[in-house]
């Protein structure tokens, strides 16, 4: 019996040791090397460089990196790792652990040196914008160098086919999202594949393109959120290209949502946006606003929902002939899809429009009966108050019915916001007026002598704005944290790029004529005897 016991207890020694031996074989095979940071003192490190580059062969090692144990964006042309770091951030000494990983057995000796003056501890940083971090590695024959650069703004890279050009026809792409954004802490890349073509009116033409990119795997949409937007597989890169405050958008649409959400009747009527440095293929292309569409999704719409755009601001007449296409006047129609019977939806919506887009109808009775009546009060007071000159008549707006029910209310949601505080467009590119109240205003009548009830809900819900989103203090802050991400240097640099221009100035702009029309309208407002 103890024999027995005895060869088991032999026989289990000899498979561990088997085990084991596979095991050393198999990590030698596939280890992931992690490389030796060697630090030195800033006075001794170029001396040490050199001695390196002296002694050892400039070959090309194989080896990726990681910063705070997350990927960076590495772009091959400018031999550069971007790695992001929020706003606050910056100016300030942070954890900076870099680690240089290779999977290859003949290079598991490499060491490396961090070269940068702000990097006084070992570990630690002084994180910036302008001074880019060198990095020294080597093994005992060759050594290799690249840079880090330090951004306080997700970074997104597409690829696709460089023989393919970039046109209003989808094309396949592949996009990567860089951020360390607090709903991607554990996984600060989201990769996806996706088609993407341009989009716009007018702005098609600008050298600085705006895209849409719809997110697809194995062929099926890929809904995905971004920077803590909605969960989808649409999305629209805006970019900023007409107006070089970089902020008349981002403004417009956090105030939107902002004044919808403080409602008595609250819609789903908000449209997202963050900031992003879009890269194409390795070559930067600048500063983009990443935004929601307006769609299904976004307004909360069903199957049985309608909804239009505004594309011109041609006026019109209600249709006397069959409507057979998803065109009409100057709106286009964008739900249902995948229909025949236009003319039936058409009427359903038109019969809503006509008494006061068509009849011109203004009073207490139409405005009830054709519009959530909170949402036109909202609508009205924001696209007036910002001066969203190309949002006055029927173009860049949305109107849509939740369903096909003889007493649902038409819902407004503003669309394209940049032609505000001031801009106004004159030919290829917009241009600023100081006028706060001018020839574009003619339009500016919140209160109308035929909506005495209505007079009063415009007078009471401005008022109440004045004291919450639309105070002083909400605007100054929302202008100061934009300017405050801005400023770090992606505004500057894509200045350099595109136009040249003053964030300082253009930013002070839209501050200066927002609190002069704010004040016209105070007085407008608080002189109106209801």
């Amino acid at each position: 019996m103890q024999y027995k016991n005895k060869y088991k207890i032999l026989l289990l020694i000899f498979l561990i040791a088997i085990i084991i031996v596979i095991s050393i074989y198999i990590i030698h095979s596939n280890f992931i090397y992690i490389s030796q940071e060697k630090y030195y003192k800033i006075s001794d490190r170029k001396e040490i460089i050199d001695i390196i580059k002296k002694n050892h062969n400039n070959d090309k090692i194989p080896f990726n990196i990681k910063i705070n144990n997350q990927s960076a964006y590495y772009n091959e042309l400018e031999n550069t790792y971007y790695y992001y770091y929020d706003t606050e951030s910056f100016n300030k000494e942070e954890k900076f652990n870099l680690k240089i990983i290779t999977d290859n057995n003949s290079n598991k000796n490499i060491n490396f040196i961090i070269n940068s003056n702000n990097y006084k501890k070992k570990r630690r940083i002084k994180v910036t914008y302008d001074d880019d971090i060198n990095v020294l590695v080597y093994n005992n024959k060759s050594y290799d160098e690249f840079k880090i650069k330090f951004i306080n703004l997700p970074l997104l890279n597409i690829t696709y086919e460089q023989d393919v050009e970039i046109n209003t026809t989808p094309q396949s792409s592949t996009i990567t999202l860089y951020s360390n954004d607090v709903n991607t802490k554990k996984n600060n890349i989201i990769t996806s594949n996706s088609l993407i073509r341009t989009r716009g009116g007018i702005s098609i033409l600008y050298p600085k393109k705006s895209y849409r990119l719809s997110l697809i795997k194995n062929d099926n949409k890929n809904k995905i959120s971004l920077l803590g937007m909605r969960t989808d597989e649409d999305w629209i890169l805006d970019s900023l290209y007409s107006e070089q405050s970089f902020i008349r958008s981002k403004l417009s649409y956090d105030l939107w949502n902002q004044i919808n959400s403080t409602g008595t009747t609250v819609i789903n009527n908000d449209i997202n946006t963050e900031y992003v440095v879009v890269y194409m293929n390795n070559e930067y292309l600048g500063l983009y606003l990443l935004k929601e569409p307006v769609d299904k999704k976004t307004l909360n719409l069903n199957n049985d929902s309608i909804l239009i755009k505004g594309i011109t601001y041609t006026d019109f007449v209600y249709p006397a002939t069959e409507i057979t296409e998803p065109y009409y006047g100057p709106y286009e129609l964008k739900l249902p899809n995948n229909i025949t019977n236009y003319d039936f939806y058409w009427r359903k919506i038109l019969d809503k429009m006509k008494p006061y887009f068509i009849d011109n109808e203004i009073n207490d009775s139409v405005i009830e009966n054709s519009f959530n009546p909170n949402n036109y009060i909202d609508y009205k007071i924001f696209v007036y108050l910002i001066k969203a000159v190309d949002n006055y008549s029927h173009k860049n707006l949305y109107l849509s019915l939740e369903n096909l029910d003889e007493d649902t209310k038409l819902i407004f949601t503003p669309w394209d916001l940049d032609m505000t505080y001031g801009l106004i467009w004159t030919g290829k590119l917009p241009t600023y007026l100081e006028e706060i109240y001018d020839q574009y205003d003619n339009e500016l009548y919140l209160f109308n002598e035929n909506t005495p009830k209505l007079n009063i809900k415009i007078k009471d819900r401005y008022l109440e704005l004045r004291k919450t989103v639309l105070s002083n203090e909400n605007i100054n802050k929302l202008i100061d944290n934009y300017k405050k991400d801005l400023e770090i240097g992606e505004a500057s640099r894509n200045h350099d790029k595109w136009i040249n221009a003053s964030l300082d100035e253009e930013v002070e702009k839209v501050r200066d004529f927002f609190f002069k029309r704010i004040e016209v309208f105070d007085k407008y407002v608080g002189d109106y005897d209801v």
